[in-house]
């Protein structure tokens, strides 16, 4: 019997949009959603003036299956899965804010509001030296 392997689709969308903006009141909370809206660094020129810096990110498993991810290798079922938050469209290692999940369970609403609001200082303190970000 052969193996089926999962299909895994990266996905974004610009913070500005309605569909981010349900998107990330859905997986982040109301509270920290209403504070992501109101902190994340804006564009301050061009064309997106006034606008939200950012994109919401995820991984949507479109066909459940077999994952080989080196010690993280296991069955993936299908679902939207590592949603975060960051200021490029590719996540390619630079700053990301995912959303709570069981790692933090053990956390208070109150600590999970003090921890986005020092991921979203960082995010206005950022300034990477690339063309993208000027």
């Amino acid at each position: 019997m052969p193996i089926q392997y999962a299909r895994i689709v990266k996905k974004s969308a610009p913070l500005e949009s309605d569909f981010a903006r349900s998107f990330v009141a859905k997986r982040f909370g109301d509270d920290v959603a209403a504070m992501i809206f109101a902190e994340m660094p804006r564009y301050s020129r061009g064309p997106r003036k006034g606008q939200i810096k950012g994109y919401v990110l995820w991984d949507k498993v479109e066909i459940g299956g077999w994952v080989r991810n080196g010690a993280r290798s296991g069955v993936e079922t299908p679902g939207v899965k590592n949603v975060k938050i960051a200021l490029g469209r590719d996540d390619d290692g630079g700053l990301a804010f995912a959303e709570r999940s069981h790692h933090a369970s053990n956390l208070t609403d109150e600590e999970w509001r003090g921890r986005a609001h020092q991921a979203i200082t960082l995010f206005q303190q950022y300034k990477p030296n690339h063309w993208r970000f000027r």
